[in-house]
């Protein structure tokens, strides 16, 4: 019986390990290794790996919106207990020089990059 490397690759995906895959297959771990030694399938399961990372990435930029309106409301709430505005402030200054660095991380990179190019 052949398996499609796309149905490996979904089954890793879901189940997160190769036992878990192979059973969800009906096929030995051996075969799944064996699978996975190949350079097609590397590449499939990369590609995979890294839509899924993007996906996962988009759905979280969704959401940094809010939680920074969040987390504004509580630092300019008067009526919230001193330390929850403080920590709700400091948390602000720190996400936003981590999101500083790395877009400044980002942009020398892309620079380099049209450099090699």
């Amino acid at each position: 019986m052949h398996i499609a490397n796309e149905a490996i690759v979904a089954a890793l995906i879901e189940y997160g390990s190769v036992r878990a895959a192979a059973d969800s297959l009906n096929c030995s771990r051996r075969t799944l290794y064996t699978r996975m030694k190949t350079s097609a399938f590397q590449e499939l399961y990369s590609q995979a790996k890294t839509e899924l990372v993007k996906a996962a990435a988009a759905k979280l930029s969704n959401s940094i919106t809010g939680a920074v309106d969040v987390l504004t409301s509580v630092m300019n709430d008067t009526e919230a207990p001193a330390q929850t505005r403080v920590n709700a402030a400091a948390n602000v200054l720190q996400y936003a020089v981590k999101l500083t660095t790395t877009t400044d991380i980002l942009v020398r990179l892309e620079s380099i990059e049209e450099v090699i190019k």
